[in-house]
């Protein structure tokens, strides 16, 4: 079973009016399709593009087009659930925390710099918490750990990494659903923000993460894996004007999730 990538309402300008898909409300100003203002690295949503079978994912299509999310072993495919309750009956991709993760074989992320920062806007929810499995992980060309976000320390703590452990943040419960952003410019602008809870204050390194050395849930050769329901990844290069924008539609269609 296929959800195809941007199917329904259409807007003047011929964009899915994804937050009419969701409510069956107005057609929203602003979905994450209209980001515009930094360089654009996938976009992933638990209701577009999933290829599912037997109620595992196969495959996520990125909705900028641009690097797909895929997993071939039937064993390591994240669960697909249709309607989950916990999430305002949404589908999520849920993974096990045992073997499940899925690979971005395409992305290839820079060395993050100032001048070349990395940035995630994350819908999630922490199932459950052990120190060090990976909620999404690149690696190196020798396979070591590059840019990563990680369960670190103690429950619920979650930190970021490229080399160093930094801005380790508790402000995601376990079982609730909240926003994340994580930014990476190995710099003391390093921060993690999880709901309303921000860390900053410490650089998280410069390794160069290879390409298609990219795993979601795990880390890149499927170890560590963590026990997290996704709704919505989205990956930029660095934190967009349009973040305002962003966040109001998020909250539009996450009422239920924490975002202050």
């Amino acid at each position: 079973m296929t959800f195809n990538r941007r199917p329904g309402p259409r807007n003047n300008r011929g964009r899915v009016d994804t937050q009419k898909l969701a409510t069956g409300g107005a057609p929203p100003s602003f979905s994450p399709a209209d980001i515009a203002s930094v360089t654009r690295y996938f976009w992933f949503r638990s209701d577009l593009g999933i290829s599912a079978g037997g109620g595992t994912v196969s495959a996520w299509a990125d909705q900028y087009a641009l690097n797909d999310a895929a997993q071939a072993s039937t064993g390591s495919q994240p669960t697909y659930t249709a309607s989950n309750p916990a999430a305002g009956n949404l589908p999520t991709v849920d993974l096990d925390g045992v073997d499940d993760f899925m690979m971005v074989a395409t992305l290839d992320l820079p060395i993050p710099t100032v001048g070349t920062p990395v940035w995630f806007w994350l819908v999630f929810s922490q199932v459950s918490w052990v120190s060090t499995r990976v909620l999404l992980r690149s690696s190196t060309s020798g396979a070591t750990a590059a840019i990563m976000i990680q369960q670190n320390t103690a429950a619920p703590g979650i930190a970021q990494f490229n080399g160093s452990t930094a801005n380790l943040n508790n402000g995601a419960p376990i079982g609730t659903y909240v926003r994340g952003t994580v930014l990476f410019t190995n710099t003391a602008a390093d921060r993690i923000l999880l709901a309303g809870t921000a860390t900053t204050g410490a650089a998280s390194g410069n390794r160069d993460a290879a390409a298609g050395n990219f795993a979601l849930g795990a880390s890149s050769v499927g170890g560590l894996a963590s026990n997290v329901s996704l709704l919505e990844a989205i990956c930029l290069a660095g934190e967009p004007t349009e973040l305002a924008q962003l966040e109001t539609y998020g909250q539009a269609r996450y009422p239920f999730a924490a975002f202050a």
